[in-house]
């Protein structure tokens, strides 16, 4: 995800996205709505939905959760495995923070790759779209980059929202053919330690469950850097028009499965029945 139009309401900056509006916040820090203030809201920004959690880290076990990860973030935590990759992608790449203006300059090409790799239904950006969709991201995003030390050739970036006491790693983008040389391994290890080690943060996320394409990250940071689900609660408020295609389509999840060109569709009623195990019958 690249570009994304920010909104403050109820003391909290918000992000809309692809008609869509979501806190731009670490989970625990979600604001507490009432649906009739998120409606007004909606009227106010002609947006087609808004969507937030409530109930982070739940005991529960729930079908919406963030991936997270706290405590220790040392290398010497990981399983034997993921600490000789780590080595080995800290030998090929240089990873460090950087400035907004590095991304300006030679973000493009890592996005451009990058997005080739994605199932999504999200339109790629041309170059001066991608310019300014970062340049208006907000003063409190952290970049990072990793680069070949030998020409300097910029493979990856991350995009990070820090606030309060925690980091939500909002996305990463990757060179494909870097990847086979261990790179997420160090990207990752290296943001993790910053955080968690060097600055205390309470936890870092690396987002929602996800709904409108497939990566496979989650389960990545699960099985190789100890991330896990903190369960919550998911809330969803329609726009009248977006609420009655939902209601309309609904019963027929099953057979928009099937039908090629409806990826966005599909996504819209996937989070409409996760929002619905959280309703009282």
């Amino acid at each position: 995800m690249i570009g994304y139009e920010q909104i403050q309401f109820a003391g909290v900056p918000w992000r809309k996205l692809h008609g869509a509006i979501v806190p731009l916040l670490p989970p625990h820090l979600n604001p507490l709505l009432t649906d009739d203030a998120a409606r007004e809201f909606l009227e106010d920004t002609k947006a087609h939905l808004i969507r937030w959690e409530d109930g982070f880290e739940s005991a529960e076990p729930t079908e919406w959760w963030h991936l997270v990860k706290d405590g220790d973030a040392s290398i010497e935590g990981l399983p034997k495995k993921v600490r000789y990759l780590v080595r080995q992608g800290r030998e090929r790449f240089r990873v460090a923070r950087c400035k907004r203006s590095d991304i300006l300059e030679r973000g493009y090409d890592v996005y451009l790759r990058a997005y080739e790799r994605y199932e999504t239904f999200e339109r790629r950006f041309t170059l001066p779209e991608f310019r300014r969709a970062v340049e208006s991201m907000p003063e409190y995003i952290e970049f990072w980059l990793a680069e070949t030390p030998g020409d300097g050739r910029m493979v990856a970036f991350a995009e990070n929202v820090v606030a309060g006491d925690a980091c939500f790693y909002s996305s990463m983008w990757f060179c494909p053919d870097a990847l086979k040389g261990s790179l997420s391994y160090a990207l990752i290890q290296a943001m993790n330690e910053h955080y968690l080690g060097a600055r205390g943060f309470r936890y870092v996320s690396d987002g929602a469950r996800n709904l409108s394409h497939r990566t496979n990250i989650h389960q990545f940071l699960q099985t190789k850097f100890g991330f896990r689900r903190a369960y919550c609660r998911l809330n969803v408020v329609y726009s009248r028009p977006v609420g009655a295609l939902v209601a309309l389509a609904y019963p027929f999840g099953s057979v928009l499965k099937h039908v090629p060109g409806a990826a966005k569709l599909r996504a819209l009623l996937e989070q409409e029945r996760i929002r619905r195990t959280f309703v009282q019958p």
